[in-house]
This record gives structure tokens, sequence and C-alpha cells, in this order.
């Protein structure tokens, strides 16, 4: 009785590892696990379909890594510091965005490498690249 107890136990045990370390999948919000697409891992970072916003994102007194887009695609703008900026490029688009604020711009329609500016802090620099499609 005393053996056949154990290897239930064990058994048991078992199965509950393999149960808990065999998914693929990941978790949703109410703590279940969803599988993962055929071909896809767990560890696998997928991203997100294009959404037609690029986000440039001001912090620091920065503009951070240069800022991807497509030929008249909207670009969102966020301001995490608690002073006013510009994203100014030439003549190309000047939009001012309040300290904490969101503003928005649209790409110009020529690819490239446009410079990024902000009139109120002149060692600001930055990049947006316009995708050539």
């Amino acid at each position: 009785m005393k053996a056949t107890l154990t290897m239930t136990v064990a058994g048991l045990t078992l199965v509950t590892l393999v149960a808990g370390c065999g998914s693929s999948g990941k978790s949703n919000a109410s703590g279940t696990t969803t599988p993962a697409p055929a071909g896809q891992t767990a560890s696998a970072e997928v991203s997100p379909p294009d959404s037609g916003v690029a986000t440039l994102t001001i912090s620091g007194s920065g503009f951070g890594a240069p800022t991807m887009a497509n030929p008249g695609e909207p670009i969102k703008v966020v301001n995490k510091d608690s002073v006013p900026h510009t994203v100014t490029s030439g003549s190309a688009f000047n939009v001012e965005v309040k300290a904490g604020g969101t503003a928005s711009f649209t790409a110009p329609t020529t690819p490239g490498d446009y410079p990024l500016t902000c009139r109120f802090h002149p060692k600001m620099r930055g990049t947006l690249t316009v995708r050539g499609i």
C-alpha cells in the first residue's frame, strides 16, 4: 500500500511539473495560457503590425533614438519633460509640445533623414528618418 501511494504521489508530481513547464503560450490577464501560434515560441517577441502612427518621445531634454516613419504618416509626439519643446526641421515641419503633453504632425512625403531641433533648446538634436516605400 505504501509503495502504491509513493508511486501515485511521484506520478502526480511529475505530471504537475511537466504541465507547468511545458507551455509555450502566453498568459493573458485572467491568468490562463493561450497556445503560441504554429512555428512561434513563447520567448519570441513579435513586432506589432505597422500601426500607421509613429511615436517620437521627448525625455530628459532629448529626442532619443532616431524615429522612423513612412512618407505622409502621422507622427505622435510625447513630451515627458516638465517644460515645453518644439520638434522642428527647417521648413519641413515645426510643432510645439506643451510640458507633459502630446502633439502630432505629418511626416514629409519625401524619403530621407530630417534633422530635428527644439527652438526653445537649440542643443537638443535628433533625427526623423522617412523611409522610402
